[in-house]
């Protein structure tokens, strides 16, 4: 009887494992830049967050946010944004503050 509960066990850690791997490729992660968030701004669409950020040889680029759950960020936070790139914005899946201090 214990081989036989340890076995079940061992099979569903197996498919928590399966299903954890699983599911974090199909986030399909494609955009992954640092940069400025910015919101308002002359010649941008009003009340949409933007990340404003650099490419080497080439001048700041600037690209729209959609966030399912708006964060806790603030005008200028640095941060690093890793989502998916959809036609012209990016569907954001996580957001790291960069201008926390530790």
């Amino acid at each position: 009887m214990k081989k036989l509960i340890t076995f079940l066990l061992c099979v569903v850690l197996l498919i928590v494992i399966f299903v954890k791997v699983d599911s974090s490729e199909k986030e399909n992660i494609d955009f992954i830049k640092t940069g400025n968030v910015v919101i308002n701004n002359p010649g941008t669409e009003e009340d949409v967050w933007y990340l404003v950020y650099d490419e080497p040889g080439s001048p700041a680029k600037s690209v729209k946010l959609f966030f399912e759950e708006v964060p806790n960020i603030n005008i200028g936070d640095r941060v690093t944004v890793e989502g998916t790139i959809e036609g012209e914005k990016v569907i954001v899946k996580r957001i790291v503050d960069k201008s926390i201090d530790l």
